[in-house]
């Protein structure tokens, strides 16, 4: 804030915004699992008592528009609102970049798991129809193309999932502050694919129920959302995805070439 001519509004403002400032900042990064320094907790405390304070001097007890806060007065108010900022700013970059190191590391689990698998899958569908027609097993035609429509469409839904959460990624970086929403349902739905993929390929129960041990994993609450605070960060889809879905999709693969 410049100094000389802030009047007693300015100074109701300008501690308004820092006591909203700080508490939501603080709401945020306990949410993530933060612990918060005692200095920036304190901060939305301080200004609401400097603003009880100033309140019983004004007339009325409201700010005036035209009367001016005193030099010491407005030096007091500055030394304040810097020491604020700079705690509050301090968090909010350390929560960023927790997040976008999280979301990195999703984006880049879903992309390897799609590319990896897509050459793989392309390969063993050719080898098998070409085997299942030049036998004439006309019965494993059609499992097998059910099979690749839902390991095709999971593997364009991991696509989709890393662009959607690149999307959130971008968002973050450019200083929007909100929670990175991690696609949970597609997260699912890709889940649900590949579970369908496994029981048209006639696998036995220990794989499906292998995978949907990740369903378990999938319903922790928040968890995605919520846990970026520094060496505790959890990159909740890389996690799932090397935990759960490349062990699935890979038992897919290797069974394309078994139907009779």
């Amino acid at each position: 804030m410049l100094i000389g001519g802030t009047t007693q509004l300015d100074h109701t403002r300008i501690l308004l915004g820092i006591w909203t400032a700080a508490d939501q900042e603080v709401a945020a990064a306990t949410a993530a699992g933060y612990v918060i320094p005692v200095e920036l907790r304190r901060i939305g405390r301080h200004a609401q008592n400097q603003l009880k304070r100033a309140r019983h001097r004004w007339a009325a007890h409201l700010p005036d528009h035209e009367q001016q806060m005193s030099p010491a007065e407005e030096h007091r108010l500055a030394d304040f609102q810097r020491n604020a900022l700079d705690l509050i700013t301090d968090m909010r970059v350390r929560r960023t970049a927790d997040m976008r190191r999280t979301a990195t590391a999703e984006i880049r689990a879903l992309e390897e798991l799609a590319h990896g698998r897509l050459l793989s899958l392309r390969s063993a569908v050719a080898d098998q129809r070409r085997h299942a027609f030049a036998t004439n097993q006309q019965a494993g035609i059609g499992p097998l193309h059910n099979a690749l429509v839902e390991i095709t469409l999971a593997i364009e839904e991991v696509l989709a999932t890393a662009q959607i959460i690149t999307t959130e990624l971008a968002s973050v970086a450019a200083g929007i502050d909100r929670p990175l929403v991690i696609p949970m349902d597609q997260i699912k739905h890709i889940h649900d694919r590949i579970r369908c993929a496994l029981r048209l390929l006639d696998k036995s129960d220990t794989a499906v129920t292998e995978l949907d041990r990740g369903s378990h994993y999938l319903r922790q609450p928040g968890y995605a959302i919520k846990r970026f605070a520094g060496a505790d960060a959890c990159p909740f889809v890389q996690t799932y995805v090397s935990q759960f879905l490349v062990p699935a999709l890979d038992r897919c693969l290797a069974s394309l070439p078994e139907l009779p």
